[in-house]
């Protein structure tokens, strides 16, 4: 990420907070002479964006009539359901709400909504952030940079929640 060549000097302290579509890790690394040591690695394999994009789907469902089943047993419906639902999340990172339709069906969903829904999924990232910090015996304020990695941090939700957690922007 270029962090090396950004003026970093030697004793610097990095959390790449790497939030993809399929899974999230958090390492924490200490740079000395050019050379990047990894003081901590924590994560989930089974957390991502996607996750989220199935937590707005089954946030939907009660009100559509249809199930998970109903999704599951028509791959092509649950896949525009999920398409449908990332269209939302992408949309609500710079508007207020989000207003679709798919096969007929009138879908919504505003910021706070989604803030209700993927607060879960944060929280797991921040959890998986205090046991890499834990096992590296360093604090949140012993930090020097945070690089958020993968296309889900760009949602102001992670974002807020990673600044928070950190103490800074």
């Amino acid at each position: 990420f270029g962090l090396d060549k950004n003026g970093a000097k030697p004793g610097t302290k990095i959390a790449v907070f790497d939030l993809g579509g399929g899974t999230f890790d958090i390492t924490v690394l200490a740079m000395g002479d050019g050379v990047f040591e990894v003081l901590a690695t924590n994560g989930d394999t089974f957390l991502g964006g996607d996750d989220i994009d199935r937590a707005i789907v089954n946030w939907w469902l009660p009100a559509s009539g249809l199930s998970s089943a109903d999704l599951s047993n028509n791959k092509s419906l649950g896949q525009a359901w999920r398409l449908a639902a990332e269209q939302a999340k992408i949309a609500l990172s710079a508007q207020p709400q989000w207003q679709g339709t798919v096969n007929g069906i009138a879908l919504q969903l505003t910021q706070t909504q989604l803030a209700e829904i993927a607060q879960p999924l944060i929280s797991q990232t921040i959890n998986c952030c205090k046991n890499a910090l834990a096992d590296a015996k360093l604090t949140a304020n012993d930090l020097n940079e945070i690089v958020l990695v993968g296309g889900s941090t760009r949602m102001p939700l992670i974002k807020q929640a990673v600044a928070n957690y950190f103490n800074r922007p």
